[in-house]
């Protein structure tokens, strides 16, 4: 279930409206971690009611590599490539890897990009959804964006979501960008309660830590509130990794037992997770890395480390 973002739900709505008459576009998704653009990406999937849903997401590893997020993107309906125009069909064909020939153009990719999916969306609309945009390579990033500045007169709808002031700069030139903060007081006060039952007092006090961030808002165990109120170091998180994700994060969210710990510091604007996924962990030295701090402030930094989402 997701929470609030009744602004940003009916952007989505708006744009789905548009391209069920023919008329598409793009929006993206700004923000940091855990603030909840993955799930918002699955709340336009659910919408999509009758769509076709292409989807990729950027990933680190990959983001050196020019055209990857786009080819995931895309595979779905290479099988198409051969109705394009012959250079255009060429040009994708060799940045994919399924022909040989001279590296070809940026705009030829891009305009073969846009006719591919102007075929694919001769049935039925479509709907692209690209998570974590600022990890896809420049080449992608600059394709999507000439592709969704030419969607007015196609039934195709584009969503991007992207860290702010991480990776690589999303150009947004013709999309509707909705940079998101954190939940409200109500939305955020309903998102607790569908989780572990606190008192009023510990409820405040954790909507006023988090800043409103649902991913903060369902992992930040319990126990550390308590011991803010003790003034004793906070604890390690832990549960089982097998648990619900929250509701405002999707199933995309990292499993508690993925976090190392939850630690605010004593600096103005949100909250400092330290560690990683384990699939992504990268080493801290251990004079940098605490395994608690005590709580000092009433507000946490939000800092992630790479390679989560």
């Amino acid at each position: 279930m997701l929470y609030g973002r009744v602004k940003e739900r009916a952007a989505l709505d708006a744009l789905l409206t548009r391209v069920r008459a023919g008329q598409g576009g793009g929006v993206v998704l700004r923000g940091e971690p855990g603030i909840g653009k993955t799930a918002l990406l699955g709340y336009a999937a659910e919408r999509a009611t009758g769509f076709r849903v292409l989807r990729t997401t950027g990933v680190e590893p990959e983001s050196d590599l020019g055209y990857a997020a786009l080819h995931r993107l895309l595979l779905p309906v290479l099988d198409r490539v051969d109705r394009l125009p012959e250079p255009q069909a060429r040009g994708l064909g060799v940045v994919f890897g399924q022909a040989t020939g001279p590296v070809p153009d940026r705009f030829l990719v891009a305009l073969a990009t846009l006719s591919l999916l102007s075929e694919a969306a001769g049935g039925r609309p479509v709907l692209c959804l690209v998570d974590d945009a600022h990890w896809a390579a420049w080449p992608t990033l600059s394709t999507l964006a000439f592709v969704a500045r030419r969607l007015d007169a196609e039934p195709v709808a584009l969503a991007l979501a992207a860290r702010a002031d991480e990776g690589r700069p999303l150009d947004a030139a013709g999309l509707v960008d909705l940079p998101l903060a954190g939940l409200d007081r109500d939305a955020a006060g309903a998102l607790l309660a569908a989780g572990d039952q606190l008192s009023e007092a510990d409820r405040a006090e954790l909507l006023r830590a988090t800043g409103g961030n649902p991913l903060a808002i369902r992992e930040l165990p319990a126990s550390a509130l308590r011991a803010a109120g003790s003034g004793e170091p906070l604890p390690l998180a832990a549960a089982d990794s097998s648990g619900p994700s929250s509701s405002g994060r999707s199933s995309a969210m990292p499993p508690r037992s993925a976090c190392s710990c939850w630690s605010p510091r004593a600096v103005p604007g949100g909250w400092t997770r330290y560690g990683a996924p384990r699939r992504s962990f990268r080493e801290v030295p251990n004079r940098t890395r605490p395994a608690s701090l005590p709580i000092s402030s009433s507000r946490m930094v939000r800092r992630w480390p790479s390679g989560t989402r």
